[in-house]
């Protein structure tokens, strides 16, 4: 008589043992039962086991524990049966050394092939074959994260995977050196069709080497104005500068009138030295005298009486004159000017001067030349300008440290969105931005305390929805009436899609993934051929020109049920 093999079922609901144990028999197989992991060992002392049925959530060690202690140990395979059906509990299963997954409630005949396909697995590998330790492999700059099943290329792009194609390249990284034929690939990767998934990973590494880089978004000048600290620094400078425009333009008005003043002192000297030095000089040797006399910038006379300027006298040049000859003198300027004093406020000297000396002999001051108030001096506008330049510096830095804090704060948001195992805020600076930090800190501890007792209260929901209709299934199964049975089946099966629905959407609330670039290529390339494998043709038009930065499994996930919709509506 053939010696049927031996399954061990680890699970710590009774009924669902005694279920799978009286499957399994009636379909040509032995098997054992245990509730937990000590009998768990037990068992396999005593009898030859072939093949283990682990549940993940037992009443001592937990199913991962087990697992990776017996892998550790043999290479006797596992198949993990668990109500535990999100991605990360599938892909940490079998990166703890199962051989395959399966999800309650499950259909007996489903569980059944799966048994029969891993004892064929195990069997056609090498009788010195380990299982595999390392959770990254690299090779040419590539890496496969066995834990996630995803492939990332040498920048850093994730590269998504189809089912065969992570088992192709597992198997092929996991036999280095060596040559596998065929046959050896199709059994290994579950008799699919290991060429076409080969073929799509050779393409998939093809093209990541050609991946052009993703571009940067960059800050475009017409934002400047909607920052704060581009605000405050604009509004300070130019209160600033219009300040000191104000200012300046006052000193320089009064800066004028000084100059002004000065060169009237100035002229009044030069008018009384040719006046006291002529009438100290004889009246004939008059003119001879004037060629000897300095004038500056002025041309001096002698006239008649009929060439006298008609203007009545006025303005402080009379006066000013009188002071330094200490006696009046008659002043009649020329033209239309008023005199010096106002006139050359506005930088303008008047066109000249009649004054008659004692004796009543006329003399003409004369000239032309308008005076404009001198430039300011270079070092003067140096200093200036390093003024202006430090108080800017100044300006900035304190705009630049009353609104880090809030750039921070805002950065530190943008992320517990995406993380909420992110970094806590650093609570230090001024008293107000410390009790924000605080505040913050607080937030984010809640609203992870919550989700986290969320999360734990979606696993036992799962846990105990997922139980009792695997119950269901396998009594089902035992049925004897086809119709009845079949019947059964299919309001087990919707049961457990509203199940599967309701968690799926709760689950969607809450994520812990990462962000990272995603080749939407690779992405959609693998889901067409995993549909493919199901008999489902998809086909893709088109070329994402860029990696896509997103949540891998999230993305995965919503892509899979458009797909899903499409095909069944």
């Amino acid at each position: 008589m053939e010696k049927r093999d031996c399954i061990l079922i680890v699970d710590d609901e009774p009924e669902i043992r005694r279920l799978l144990v009286d499957y399994l028999m009636r379909n040509n197989f032995e098997a054992v039962a245990a509730r937990d992991g000590r009998e768990m060992w037990q068992a396999l002392d005593r009898h030859a086991i072939d093949l283990v049925v682990l549940d993940l959530m037992l009443p001592d060690t937990d199913g991962l524990t087990l697992c990776r202690e017996l892998r550790a140990k043999s290479n006797l395979p596992v198949l993990m049966l668990t109500a535990l059906g999100e991605e990360a509990d599938r892909i940490v299963g079998i990166e703890m050394g199962a051989d395959d997954y399966l999800v309650k409630p499950f259909s007996p005949r489903e569980l059944l092939a799966r048994i029969k396909a891993v004892l064929r697995r195990t069997r056609a590998l090498p009788p010195n074959l380990r299982p595999e330790s390392a959770r990254c492999l690299c090779f040419a700059g590539w890496c496969l994260d066995t834990a996630e099943r995803l492939l990332t290329a040498p920048d850093g792009v994730a590269t998504p995977l189809s089912g065969g194609e992570y088992r192709l390249l597992h198997i092929l990284l996991d036999h280095p050196n060596r040559v596998l034929n065929r046959d050896q690939l199709t059994e290994m990767i579950h008799g699919r069709e290991a060429d076409a998934d080969q073929d799509r990973a050779r393409r998939g590494l093809c093209a990541g080497r050609h991946r052009a880089e993703a571009g940067f978004m960059r800050l475009s000048w017409r934002a400047w104005p909607s920052i704060l600290f581009v605000r405050m620094a604009l509004i300070l400078l130019l209160g600033l500068l219009v300040a000191q425009g104000l200012s300046f333009w006052l000193q320089w008005g009064e800066r004028a009138t000084v100059v002004s003043q000065a060169r009237g002192q100035n002229f009044a000297d030069r008018m009384a030295e040719v006046v006291r030095a002529l009438e100290a000089t004889a009246p004939a040797e008059r003119s001879a005298a004037l060629a000897t006399l300095p004038y500056g910038d002025w041309q001096v006379t002698l006239i008649s009486e009929d060439q006298v300027s008609q203007n009545p006298p006025r303005g402080p040049v009379g006066a000013m004159l009188s002071a330094r000859l200490g006696s009046a003198r008659e002043v009649r300027p020329l033209g239309g000017a008023a005199g010096m004093g106002m006139g050359m406020m506005h930088g303008n000297m008047p066109r000249g001067f009649d004054v008659r000396l004692q004796g009543g002999q006329w003399l003409r001051f004369s000239g032309a030349r308008q005076l404009d108030t001198p430039a300011l001096p270079r070092d003067l506008i140096l200093r200036l300008a390093v003024t202006l330049m430090i108080v800017t510096a100044v300006v900035m830095l304190a705009v630049r440290q009353a609104t880090q804090p809030l750039k921070q704060l805002a950065q530190a948001a943008d992320t517990l969105g995406r993380d909420l195992d992110a970094p806590a805020l650093a609570e230090e600076g001024p008293t107000e931005t410390r009790r924000a930090a605080q505040a913050f800190n607080r937030m984010q501890a809640r609203i992870k305390r919550l989700v986290n007792e969320r999360s734990r209260a979606l696993a036992a929901v799962s846990h105990d929805l997922r139980t009792p209709l695997t119950r269901l299934r396998l009594r089902a199964e035992l049925v004897d009436d086809e119709t009845l049975r079949d019947q059964m089946a299919a309001d087990l099966d919707a049961m457990a899609a509203m199940i599967d629905a309701t968690l799926d959407y709760l689950r969607g609330l809450q994520t812990s993934e990462a962000v990272r670039p995603i080749d939407i290529n690779a992405l959609l390339a693998s889901m067409s051929e995993d549909a493919l494998v199901l008999g489902r043709r998809i086909s893709i038009q088109g070329q994402a020109l860029a990696p896509y930065t997103g949540r891998l499994s999230a993305l995965r996930r919503a892509l899979q049920n458009l797909i899903d919709n499409a095909i069944k509506y």
